[in-house]
């Protein structure tokens, strides 16, 4: 007498199993695979930089010589906008101006337009009333952190002002119009970075779309130099 096995057949499991492999793998090969879009800087600075009034930065801001390094923190705010000979100006205030930095001294105004953004300088500049008034006229600048187009190696006079600031502030130039910076905040994609060069300093602006400028390190040969670096922001 023979011992018969019962038939075995295949569980319920086992057949969905199958048939979802099936499915993965013809799915595999109708789906081609996708090449990434290369990023574009915009055309429109004012998509890049936000400047609004209420908004706030605060840096850290380290001072290098022959003796060491010594930090302090700054918090940059717009409190207003005005108008200079047609030009729109959003104005700073600082709530620590006490430290030397030749582009943001005291109070300050910055221009945003289309194709340029620029930092203007004064002697006790803008001079800001409660009534917003300007006392004293814009006698320094503009200085131009950005130029359109945003293209690596784009290269432009920092200052429209005479020979004499034009020979301290140099030329800016596009390093890299999309690199990445990690920063202890956290890591920025799409960054410009720019490097201003001339006779008497070197600096270099890393400016992410939507924040502003996160880093400036500059060095004044043979003196030492110094460094801002963003360590919390507010922006509309």
């Amino acid at each position: 007498m023979y011992d018969f096995e019962q038939p075995r057949f295949p569980s319920f499991s086992s057949i969905f199993c199958f048939f979802l492999c099936i499915f993965f793998v013809n799915c595999q090969k109708e789906v081609a695979p996708t090449t990434p879009t290369a990023y574009s800087p915009p055309s429109d600075l004012r998509k890049l930089v936000p400047l609004e009034v209420g908004n706030t930065w605060t840096y850290r801001f380290i001072q290098y010589s022959i003796a060491g390094a010594d930090t302090s923190f700054d918090t940059a705010q717009i409190i207003d906008t005005f108008s200079v000979a047609g030009t729109k100006h959003y104005g700073f205030v600082h709530t620590s101006p006490s430290h030397w930095d030749p582009w943001f001294q005291g109070n300050y105004s910055e221009s945003l337009d289309s194709s340029s953004f620029a930092t203007y300088l004064c002697r006790n500049c803008l001079m800001l009333t409660n009534e917003h008034s300007v006392y004293e006229i814009l006698d320094w600048g503009p200085i131009y952190l950005l130029k359109t187009p945003l293209e690596k190696g784009r290269r432009w006079t920092c200052t429209e002002a005479d020979s004499f600031y034009m020979r301290i502030l140099g030329t800016m130039s596009i390093v890299s119009a999309d690199t990445t910076f990690d920063d202890p905040i956290g890591r920025f994609e799409h960054v410009i970075f720019v490097r201003q060069e001339s006779d008497f300093l070197t600096s270099k602006f890393f400016i992410a779309p939507g924040v502003g400028i996160i880093l400036q390190v500059t060095t004044n040969a043979p003196d030492g130099g110094y460094a801002r670096e963003l360590i919390d922001w507010k922006v509309k």
